[in-house]
């Protein structure tokens, strides 16, 4: 009876096991908890490259553990997006130079190895609040009349920082997002604890953020998670169509746990052929038209070759009756704005994304710091200001849009982490991607990578000097 009953033991031990592994094997994250000390916890979130053969570290948090080991009443206190550090001296220069934008040098090897900043604290002082709003109020009232200097490059500094940041935040959020759609975290955090970080960072920028209570905050998670895959599915939805309409080929791209988070239109180059006499529709793909345009019958760049059965489905080059195509890439696109896809690249005008991107920030540079709009001053101007951004929002026109930060930041994760797209392309869409950056303070993917690696474990150095 109790050999029946340790073999028993035995094989329930070994299901467990299989099963913790297919789950690790079928989730595209892997979450490490360790102890740091008696009252302290560090999980972190890493990412499976299959390619590169390696873990790739994204979000660390810090948990408070009461000193007891009941996972239960364990408290977050800090978060980490592993790819964000504290910008370099010269990054910090370039930030603060009024109207400068673009991405300026990369941060210097010598500088990384520095415990990295949190970009998130559940317990931040109200007093450091107090103090902002006291700067902001002294900035405004007597800084801004010492001239265009002192009006200028603090503004310009501070939106760099603040982008700086909040493009790292979107970036650990939607890597939470994703960690709980594949599942196999909970042996290292709670699905309660993880809605509460989602619910935190979504809520970041909420200035009563901090009056939710904990046990709404589930609630307050799934709602933006709902919130985002509506505007994703409409307009992926959206794209499709329209993409169907003017002849276009559409592409999803996912991130790792399935999600479509941005799309690409290709056009097929026999199509270039064809002089259709329909009129080119470019209100909301924000393109010129394909087939008019010499550069694609001319085009040299990046060409994508795939294969169609006889019913224009995909196929191997071996099927039987299969033809070849040739795909030249028109455009890539965000698909969480909350109007419409929103242009990220466009493969034959690289300065057509950048200046939607730049739109709404130079205005707001120009209202505040040359021409000092705002309501107490130039009523008349603010008024017709925050009209006509108004109108163009409601049109759904790609122009003066609020920031697309959030669509590069998580074009930034998908190509730091897909390893399925073609080398060529992902290479291709990098490079646009960062001509597009407008902050002096952002680094390359590559830069980013590997700051990953020193931040964390320069993380882990630091708290452990600390016990």
């Amino acid at each position: 009876m109790r050999r029946q009953f340790f073999q028993l033991l035995a094989a329930m031990f070994c299901v467990c096991v299989f099963s913790l592994e297919v789950a690790a094997q079928t989730s595209p994250f892997f979450v490490e908890r360790q102890r740091v000390n008696d009252k302290t916890d560090l999980l972190t979130v890493f990412a499976k490259l299959d390619s590169a053969k390696e873990k790739l570290p994204l979000v660390s948090v810090l948990f408070e553990t009461m000193g007891d080991d009941d996972p239960a009443n364990d408290r977050p206190r800090y978060v980490w997006s592993l790819t964000y550090t504290s910008p370099s001296v010269e990054q910090r220069v370039a930030a603060a130079i009024p109207f400068f934008y673009r991405r300026s040098i990369n941060k210097s090897p010598v500088e990384i190895g520095k415990a990295p900043p949190p970009i998130f604290d559940f317990k931040a002082s109200r007093w450091r609040v107090a103090a902002r709003a006291a700067w902001r109020i002294a900035q405004f009232t007597v800084v801004d009349d010492q001239g265009f200097i002192f009006r200028a490059t603090p503004r310009s500094y501070d939106r760099n920082a603040k982008d700086h940041r909040q493009d790292h935040l979107y970036r650990a959020l939607a890597v939470l997002f994703m960690l709980e759609s594949g599942g196999g975290f909970e042996l290292a955090i709670s699905s309660d604890q993880l809605h509460e970080l989602q619910a935190r960072l979504a809520m970041s920028n909420s200035l009563f953020s901090g009056l939710v209570k904990r046990e709404a905050l589930p609630k307050v998670a799934q709602k933006h998670r709902s919130r985002w895959e509506q505007t994703r599915a409409r307009n992926w939805e959206f794209l499709r169509q329209r993409a169907e309409a003017e002849g276009l080929v559409f592409q999803p791209l996912t991130q790792l746990d399935g999600s479509a988070t941005h799309a690409v239109l290709w056009i097929e180059r026999e199509e270039l052929k064809n002089k259709s006499a329909r009129r080119f529709d470019k209100r909301f793909l924000n393109i010129a038209d394909p087939r008019a345009d010499k550069r694609l019958r001319e085009w040299k760049g990046y060409v994508e070759v795939r294969w169609l059965d006889s019913e224009n489905r995909p196929a191997e080059p071996e099927t039987a009756g299969a033809r070849r195509i040739e795909l030249i890439p028109l455009a890539v696109y965000g698909l969480n704005h909350p109007r419409v896809p929103i242009l990220l690249i466009d493969f034959r005008d690289q300065a057509a994304p950048k200046v939607s991107e730049v739109s709404r920030r130079l205005i707001d540079d120009l209202s505040r710091t040359v021409f000092r709009i705002s309501p107490f001053r130039k009523f008349p101007l603010w008024a017709a200001r925050k009209a006509f951004s108004f109108v163009l929002n409601r049109r759904g026109d790609d122009f003066n849009q609020p920031s697309r930060l959030k669509s590069y930041a998580e074009l930034d994760l998908l190509l730091m982490l897909d390893d399925s797209l073609n080398p060529q392309l992902r290479a291709e869409l990098t490079k646009r991607s960062r001509n597009a950056t407008t902050n002096p303070m952002e680094n390359s993917l590559r830069t980013e990578a590997r700051l990953a690696h020193a931040n964390y474990e320069a993380l882990l150095a630091s708290l452990r000097r600390r016990k």
